[in-house]
C-alpha cells in the first residue's frame, strides 16, 4: 500500500490497493530494474532514444516509411479485440481508409485535428508519406514528453494559435437558479449521435450513452453548470455572481452549496480516474452498431528496462469525478449527478460525466477516492484552481485556456492529489508554472481588497505552494521520485498511468511496456 503524504489541513483519505500484478505472459521480456534515459548532452538535448525502429528523422518520407513498416504498423499499434470487444484497431482503418477516394482528405484532417490538440506533429515527413499510404499516419502520433512540450508551446506561437478565441461556456441556468424549479428548466442534451464522416465509414464525434436516460442527463449537466459557476464567483463582482438556493438557503460559494447538500442527508464523494486519452475521437459503423477506434497517442517515456528497451505507453487523461446523491437520510430535495473536473480544451472545470459512450479500449484505473469533508476540500481546490488557471490563461491571452502551458490534464489533478496527501501516479507531467504562479501571487496580494475573497487566501497559498512543488517530465530530463511531495519514479508512474489490469491490455504497446518494466 502507498504511503501517504502529509499535507497540511487535509483529513486522511480511503487507500486504494492497487492490484496484484500478473505473471508475465510466456516469452515476455524478463523484467529488470527500470532506468532513465540518459541525462542531455551539452547541448541540451536527450541521446536518441533505443527504442526499435525510432531513429531520429532524417526528413525523407522514403526512410520515415521504411521504420514504421517495420516497427509502429506491427508492434506499436497491435490491437486485441479481445480486451475491446466494441472498439477495432487503428491499423485496420487506416488501411481501409487507403481505398478511399478521401483518403487523403481523411489523413490532412486527422493531422489537422491531432495538431490542434497537441500542436506540430513530432514527424511531419511520415504526415506527407501518410497522404500516399493512409496507414503511416500512425507513425506521427508518437511523441516524447518534450516533443509534446514543444508542440504546445509552438502552437500558442503561432498565428492560427494567438488567433484562437476562447470559447465562451454554454450557460443554460438563469443566473440565479432554485432546484426547486429545475423541472422548469430547459437544457440542450446530446444528440444520439454527433458525427462528422472523414472517408466513407470513417467519423469523429460522439455517440450518446444510452445508459444515461434524459432526466439523469439533465441532472448531471445541471449540477455541472452549478459547480462550475460558483467556482467563476471566485473573482466575480457582486453584482455578477452566480447563486444556487437548495432548501431555502441561497450560496454563492462552491463549498456552501456542496456543505447545504450534505447537511440535507446527500452522500459527496470523490475518486480520481485515469484512463487513455481519446483524443482523434474516432468511430466506424459496423452491423454491430457504432464502433470506437483504437488511435491513441503514444508516448516514448524516457524509461528503460534491464536491456534497454524504452516503455512506449498512450497518453493517458485524468480527471477528479464528483458524484452527489440522496442519502438514506435525506431531508428535504434529493439532488443527483455526475460530474468530471479537470484541465482541458477549452477550459479547466466541471463537466457533466458519462453522456457519451466511452471506448472499451481506453480503460480505466481509479487511484483514490474520496468522501464527506475529503470530497468537499478537492473540489473547492478544483473549484479555486479552473478560476486561476482560466484567468491567468485570459490575462495572458493565450489560446485553448493555455492548455499545455500551464499544465495538462494530469497536472491540474496531480495538484489536487498533492493537496489531499496522495501519491501522484500519471504520467508524463507537463506543468508550466510562470502564469499560475504569477496569478496565484496577484490574487494573495489582492485577498481582502476587491473581489478576491479573504477567506480564500489559505487555499490559494496551498495551491502556490503546489505549483511550486510539482516537477515537469518535459524539460530535458524526467522527474526523480520525490517521496515527501508524494510524487512517484518514473517507471512507478509509467505502470501507473496503464488503466487496465495486468493481461487485459487491448494496445500490445502497453501489454508491453508492463512487461519489461516488471
Amino acid at each position: 500500500m502507498a504511503t501517504r503524504v502529509p499535507a497540511p489541513g487535509t483529513p486522511k483519505l480511503t487507500q486504494v490497493q492497487a492490484a496484484p500484478a500478473a505473471p508475465a505472459p510466456v516469452g515476455a521480456p524478463k523484467a529488470g530494474p527500470a532506468r532513465e534515459r540518459p541525462a542531455p548532452t551539452a547541448g541540451g538535448r536527450l541521446p536518441p532514444t533505443s527504442v526499435e525502429g525510432f531513429a531520429p528523422p532524417q526528413g525523407k518520407s522514403q526512410v520515415a516509411a521504411r521504420d514504421f513498416d517495420r516497427t509502429a504498423g506491427a508492434k506499436l499499434f497491435a490491437f486485441d479485440p479481445r480486451h475491446a470487444p466494441n472498439s477495432v484497431g487503428f491499423i485496420d482503418v487506416l488501411r481501409q481508409v487507403a481505398g478511399s477516394p478521401k483518403a487523403a482528405e481523411a489523413v490532412t484532417s486527422l493531422a489537422k485535428g491531432f495538431e490542434q490538440m497537441v500542436g506540430p506533429l513530432a514527424r511531419p515527413e511520415v504526415v506527407q508519406a501518410a497522404l500516399l499510404k493512409p496507414e503511416l499516419l500512425a507513425g506521427a502520433l508518437v511523441v516524447t514528453p518534450e516533443q509534446m512540450k514543444l508542440g504546445f508551446t509552438a502552437l500558442h506561437r503561432t498565428p492560427a494559435g494567438q488567433g484562437m478565441k476562447p470559447a465562451e461556456k454554454a450557460r443554460q441556468l438563469p443566473r440565479h437558479f432554485d432546484f426547486a424549479k429545475i423541472g422548469d428548466v430547459q437544457v440542450s442534451l446530446p444528440k444520439a449521435e454527433a458525427l462528422e464522416e472523414l472517408a466513407p465509414g470513417l467519423y469523429r464525434g460522439s455517440v450518446r450513452d444510452p445508459a444515461v436516460g434524459d432526466a439523469d442527463a439533465k441532472a448531471r449537466i445541471v449540477l455541472a453548470e452549478v459547480m462550475d459557476r460558483l467556482a467563476e464567483n471566485a473573482t466575480l463582482p457582486k453584482g455578477a455572481r452566480f447563486s444556487v438556493t437548495y432548501e431555502g438557503g441561497t450560496h454563492t460559494r462552491l463549498e456552501g452549496f456542496i456543505e447545504a447538500l450534505a447537511a440535507h442527508g446527500h452522500v459527496i464523494e470523490a475518486r480520481v480516474d485515469h484512463r487513455v486519452a481519446d483524443f482523434l475521437d474516432l468511430k466506424v459503423k459496423t452491423p454491430d452498431g457504432v464502433k470506437s477506434v483504437a488511435a491513441p497517442v503514444l508516448v516514448k517515456t524516457g524509461v528503460t528496462g534491464r536491456n534497454g528497451e524504452e516503455a512506449v505507453i498512450p497518453a493517458v487523461h485524468s480527471e477528479v469525478v464528483y458524484t452527489v446523491r440522496p442519502g438514506p437520510e435525506l431531508k428535504g430535495q434529493a439532488v443527483t449527478g455526475e460530474v468530471k473536473w479537470y484541465q482541458g480544451v477549452p477550459d479547466t472545470g466541471f463537466f457533466a460525466s458519462g453522456l457519451t459512450q466511452r471506448g472499451d479500449w481506453v480503460g480505466t484505473i481509479t487511484t483514490a477516492r474520496l468522501e464527506g469533508a475529503e470530497a468537499l476540500t478537492a473540489a473547492k481546490y478544483s473549484g479555486l484552481l479552473s478560476d486561476v488557471i482560466n484567468a491567468a490563461a485570459s490575462r495572458a491571452k493565450r489560446p485553448m485556456a493555455a492548455y499545455g502551458d500551464t499544465g495538462v490534464c494530469i497536472d491540474s489533478v496531480a495538484m489536487i492529489v498533492r493537496l489531499m496527501g496522495r501519491e501522484i501516479t500519471a504520467f508524463p507531467m507537463l506543468q508550466g508554472d510562470e502564469l499560475l504562479v504569477d496569478e496565484l501571487q496577484r490574487r494573495l496580494g489582492q485577498a481582502g481588497a476587491g473581489p478576491v475573497n479573504r477567506q480564500d487566501a489559505p487555499e490559494y497559498r496551498a495551491l502556490l505552494e503546489a505549483v511550486r512543488e510539482l516537477p515537469s517530465d518535459a524539460e530535458g530530463r524526467l522527474s526523480p521520485a520525490r517521496p515527501e511531495i508524494g510524487l512517484g519514479s518514473p517507471r512507478d508512474r509509467v505502470l501507473g498511468s496503464l488503466p487496465w489490469a495486468p493481461g487485459a491490455e487491448p494496445l500490445a504497446v502497453a501489454a508491453h511496456a508492463r512487461a519489461i518494466l516488471g
